[in-house]
């Protein structure tokens, strides 16, 4: 028989004896303190090692905190009791009896689900220990919460650390994914952000050891396959969805979750002012207990949400500093700065370069608004990447001017494709219409031309006016024989030579007579203050300026000229005109028809006033 058995028989036949060790005043005080109070006994094995505690005595407060009448525990093994859970109190009885020592402490009371602060210490009797617990959740409860909240303040400050550091974009986020990975403990988190056609494409992902990289699989995805990822956060910032399948996910969202192995999700929405500009999905998270998961998800998204706006917003102005917004090809920064680049790098290596413009760009917006100038910029910005789409640099350098370098090539290997793209019927065509136009283009070569870059631009640029000043539409490789000086030829627009020619000038077309352009001369010459006063008065066609009684025979007249002239009337027609104050006047009239892209069959006539000549009367 061993000790503890001993013991028990004899602490067993001596019946009352027990409890009589336990003075009746100290029991009497005990029972009625807010405390839970119990006594047990050492129960020992062969190696007299304490090996469980028998109930001796419990008070009415250790009754209602564990549920047991003491008639029901008294003389029984806590083991037995509570099976499962004496290692939770084995550790201190064995301290206790070894030490002879009081032990205080506070730990979780799994077999009553509660905190407790305890006093472990040797009783009168020999081989015994009396608890003293009082239960302290929420004492203990505010000490986890501030634990949590020391260590998500923790977590979030080094998240900011990251993002504050020397490290690239790139790496701040892989470093700040891999961290959070080592609280969340998921299988994936990916980061997915809305497209400018409102589609949807991941950016930026982690994944654990052993899976597979989904970033190239989630491209450009449909606005309808986030529709349910937008319903659910307009009403919340932190979705937690236990099981994917009951969630409002269509079916295909669900088949994919399945196939992939997701079962639980946390949804977290990226917000830049006010609207959603994307997602955090994270994949079977297993969140770490010691931080307050909702308060570090929801700031940890405010600080990425800030991070990715404020890198996007710099990509876009680093990107738009080098790229027209318009045509979506270099500016002349980004051109310059690539072809300096390339030049830097191959400095032996032959290269063209072609500068070219639109023909009459001006008159193109003039006629039609700039929004049409613009489409038409746009539609040949599209040209040129189409014919020169290998191995060349290509840039909108200024207004409807547009370079191209042809790296590695020489003038002789590109004039041809130069020359046929400036001869290409060049159409913009929308629903109903259709918008010609005709191009410019200019080109030297680098070294033999010139081996400054800058240099080589000025002549590639004087070889394109060379075609300006031999009527456009062409392709003109630099010669030392084109004269730069003849470029002040340019410097004369139709509004300068019109406004100073001592002659009146009108533009109308064939069919219907529609008035198109008057100079100062001509609306002077029918006594107007503007042209759409001249307009007015002629109700819009050159018909309404010539009188009734000359009207049909100087429309015979000009007719025939044009018949046996090709077009050109080889003599002057006289006729009389009325002007807005209701005068007559004789005038001489000397015209072409000519064929315009826009306007069809056109008549560019002078106008002169017989009472302003002082030629003899023989000659005219």
């Amino acid at each position: 028989m061993g000790l503890s058995d001993k013991l028990f028989k004899t602490r067993k036949e001596k019946g009352s004896d027990i409890l009589s060790q336990v003075e009746e005043s100290k029991a009497a005080m005990i029972n009625i303190l807010p405390v839970s109070y119990a006594v047990f006994e050492y129960i020992y094995d062969e190696h007299e090692e304490i090996i469980d505690l028998r109930y001796l005595y419990v008070n009415e407060k250790y009754e209602e905190m564990t549920g047991y009448k003491s008639k029901q525990i008294i003389g029984k093994l806590f083991s037995e009791v509570f099976p499962g859970h004496l290692e939770i109190w084995l550790p201190t009885a064995k301290k206790v009896a070894k030490e002879k020592t009081t032990v205080r402490d506070i730990t979780y009371g799994s077999e009553i689900k509660h905190w407790l602060r305890f006093v472990a210490s040797p009783t009168m009797m020999d081989h015994s220990i009396s608890f003293v617990f009082i239960m302290v959740d929420d004492e203990i409860t505010k000490q986890n919460d501030m634990e949590k909240s020391i260590n998500t303040d923790h977590f979030l400050v080094e998240i900011n650390k990251a993002f504050d550091s020397d490290l690239s974009f790139e790496e701040s986020i892989k470093k700040v994914l891999e961290e959070t990975s080592n609280v969340i403990h998921p299988d994936r988190i990916n980061i997915v952000e809305k497209n400018d056609d409102d589609t949807y494409s991941s950016t930026y992902e982690w994944f654990k050891e052993g899976l597979s990289p989904e970033l190239d699989n989630c491209q450009n995805r449909p606005f309808e396959h986030f529709k349910a990822w937008n319903e659910a956060v307009r009403s919340d910032i932190y979705i937690d969805i236990p099981d994917v399948q009951e969630f409002d996910f269509d079916q295909g969202q669900k088949d994919y979750f399945k196939a992939i192995n997701v079962k639980r999700l946390i949804l977290l929405p990226l917000y830049n002012n006010g609207k959603v500009f994307g997602f955090v999905t994270i994949y079977n998270p297993h969140p770490d207990q010691n931080y307050d998961m909702q308060s570090l998800m929801t700031t940890w998204t405010y600080i990425i949400s800030s991070s990715l706006t404020q890198h996007n917003a710099l990509t876009e102005f680093k990107h738009f500093s080098k790229f027209d917004a318009l045509t979506n090809i270099y500016n002349r920064y980004g051109f310059t700065l690539s072809s300096n680049q390339y030049m830097k790098e191959n400095p032996g290596q032959t290269y063209t370069l072609a500068v070219m413009d639109i023909d009459e760009f001006k008159f193109i917006n003039d006629l039609y608004g700039h929004h049409l100038g613009d489409e038409i910029l746009k539609f040949f910005a599209k040209e040129i990447r189409e014919a020169f789409a290998t191995n060349c640099i290509f840039g909108r350098t200024g207004g409807d001017e547009f370079c191209v370098l042809f790296k590695n090539q020489s003038m002789d290997s590109v004039v041809g494709k130069l020359n046929e793209f400036s001869l290409k019927h060049h159409v913009l065509k929308d629903s109903q219409t259709e918008y010609e136009f005709t191009i410019s283009i200019g080109c030297a070569e680098y070294p033999s031309q010139s081996q400054d870059a800058s240099k080589l631009f000025s002549l590639a640029d004087a070889a394109l006016y060379a075609v300006k000043l031999h009527g456009k539409n062409g392709c003109q490789v630099y010669n030392e024989h084109l004269a730069l000086k003849n470029r002040s030829l340019l410097g004369f627009g139709l509004k300068d030579i019109s406004g100073n020619i001592p002659c009146a000038i009108m533009v109308y077309q064939k069919e219907g007579e529609k008035i198109l352009y008057a100079n100062n001369e001509a609306i002077h010459l029918f006594e107007c203050q503007d042209v759409d006063e001249l307009i007015e008065i002629a109700s819009g066609s050159f018909k309404g300026l010539v009188h009734p009684s000359d009207y049909r025979r100087v429309r015979e007249s000009i007719d025939q000229q044009i018949i046996e002239n090709h077009n050109d009337l080889s003599e002057f027609v006289k006729y009389r005109i009325f002007t807005k104050n209701g005068l007559t006047k004789d005038v001489m009239e000397f015209g072409r028809l000519t064929r315009s892209n826009y306007y069809g069959d056109v008549y560019y006539i002078l106008l002169v006033d017989q009472d302003m000549l002082s030629l003899d009367q023989d000659y005219l």
